[in-house]
């Protein structure tokens, strides 16, 4: 019998409530600053090149486009949920405008997430979802050695941080068949159509190819490093892995899920999103209560442990290959 994996037990949830309140004004005005801090950074750059600005200056605002582009990403994932705002299609209508500076197709993505939630940290539910490849040890044993092989390439750093996410880019999130609802296949169409003008204009103007130029620039970057944080997010040494009988929402929210304690400068471009296991503990609770429920939680002597991950741990977490189901933990590959 499948196990529910998307909230927690109901004595929790009850107490969390009051932190699952939706605050309307807060999450618009929180999305429409950020839109527009990052549409009028694309256009100054993009200016600024045009005029010879020095590098220095140039960079410093690149990477401010790439903070704020970041952020999008966060009130995006909080519009999948429905909990940036109280109102539903509004949430809807901002996910599509965010996920645009992603090239992504909202409501797929959305599915996308949605199963990640349902799934994740199941082994016997592995097949229901688009998510990180992740092999046992006694699988891998098993496997043929073309399968070996590209098991290894798929979860090398160059596999899963660059061609993974060139090929999920170009090619998985523009094809409109397969498993994926009505509304989700025409938001591809739709989508795909808007690229193909945007590049037909970009070759007949210097002016447009400059600031889709521009943007692509921001938007490939941040794509990968949205990747690199998904993956960072679920893969560490002692996460959760388990048979679906065994199953259970709140082990695989506070132990196989991490805490990520961004720097101070960071945190608000981040919107709580180090903050991993509180949501995905329950996923009702808007990016700006998290912080206050993870706090109740500690208080409350529910939330006994987490797991923090630094810079170091994360370069460490790329080296993890494999689930040892005796042992219960992420393992490199056998020598």
């Amino acid at each position: 019998m499948m196990s529910n994996r998307s909230e927690p037990q109901q004595s929790s949830a009850t107490q969390l409530g009051s932190f699952e309140v939706r605050n309307t004004a807060k999450g618009f005005t929180t999305w429409l600053l950020t839109f527009i801090a990052f549409t009028s950074l694309v256009e100054i750059l993009a200016r600024f090149f045009q005029e010879q600005t020095s590098w220095l200056v140039l960079l410093g605002l690149y990477f401010t486009a790439v903070l704020f582009h970041a952020r999008l990403f966060i009130l995006m994932h909080d519009c999948g949920h429905n909990r940036l705002t109280a109102s539903h299609r509004l949430n809807t209508w901002i996910g599509h405008f965010c996920a645009f500076t992603y090239i992504m197709p909202f409501l797929y993505w959305r599915d996308l997430h949605n199963q990640h939630h349902r799934y994740q940290g199941n082994l016997d539910q592995r097949d229901q979802h688009f998510d990180l490849w992740t092999m046992t040890l006694e699988e891998y044993k098993s496997a043929s050695n073309p399968k070996k092989l590209f098991y290894r390439i798929y979860r090398s750093p160059i596999g899963l941080f660059l061609i993974g996410p060139v090929l999920f880019f170009i090619f998985f999130l523009r094809w409109p068949a397969g498993k994926k609802s009505r509304a989700s296949i025409q938001n591809i169409l739709l989508l795909n159509l808007i690229i193909l003008a945007l590049t037909v204009a970009s070759l007949l103007s210097m002016e447009i190819r400059l600031r889709l130029m521009t943007f692509l620039c921001i938007a490939v970057f941040n794509f990968i490093a949205a990747i690199w944080l998904f993956y960072q997010q679920h893969v560490f040494v002692d996460t959760y892995w388990e048979r679906d009988s065994q199953f259970n929402n709140e082990e695989l929210s506070f132990q196989g899920s991490s805490f990520i304690d961004f720097p101070n400068w960071m945190k608000w471009f981040m919107a709580s999103i180090g903050y991993h296991h509180i949501h995905h503990f329950n996923t009702k609770i808007p990016y700006y209560h998290l912080k206050s429920a993870r706090q109740y939680l500690i208080d409350q002597n529910i939330l006994k442990q987490e797991k923090k991950l630094g810079f170091v741990e994360m370069l460490e977490n790329t080296r993890l290959k494999l689930w040892d189901e005796k042992a219960k933990k992420l393992i490199r590959f056998p020598s």
